[in-house]
């Protein structure tokens, strides 16, 4: 009994470690974003946290930079305004993650300025769709 216990416990952290590269074989697998996203919205905070820090590694074989291909991802959902708030979440994650890797590279710092250029256009959205709100409830308030 203690025995079967035991192996199970082993079974599932060794589960558990081999799902860090799931979001690495949707990468490289060139999934949908949409597929993306809902998978990291199945896992944990930590969980998401361990899937960003494992894209750190660089794929020698097959010549993969995960880091790239996730700055695409969250490009293409920021400028299509799905899931808004949890893509700049997992943006922020990535950024304090992997910092240092991204000043360094000058494509993935490109994409950055995209993504920031795609986030203050949606944001411009939302700011003037408030005013106008705004500018109603003025002029129905002194009616």
């Amino acid at each position: 009994m203690l025995k079967d216990q035991f192996f199970s416990q082993k079974e599932e952290k060794k589960s558990n470690l081999q799902s860090s590269d799931k979001l690495k074989e949707l990468l490289k697998n060139k999934a949908e974003p949409k597929a993306i996203i809902e998978f990291l919205k199945e896992l944990s905070p930590s969980g998401i946290e361990l899937e960003i820090l494992s894209l750190s590694t660089f794929d020698l074989k097959e010549k993969v930079d995960y880091l790239e291909l996730m700055l695409g991802i969250l490009l293409q959902c920021t400028e299509d305004k799905n899931n808004f708030d949890f893509v700049q979440s997992i943006l922020a994650c990535f950024l304090k993650t992997h910092q240092e890797l991204i000043l360094g590279d000058s494509k993935m710092m490109e994409q950055l300025q995209r993504i920031q250029h795609a986030t203050e256009m949606a944001f411009s959205e939302v700011e003037q769709s408030i005013l106008q709100n705004q500018c109603m409830l003025a002029h129905f308030a002194n009616i």
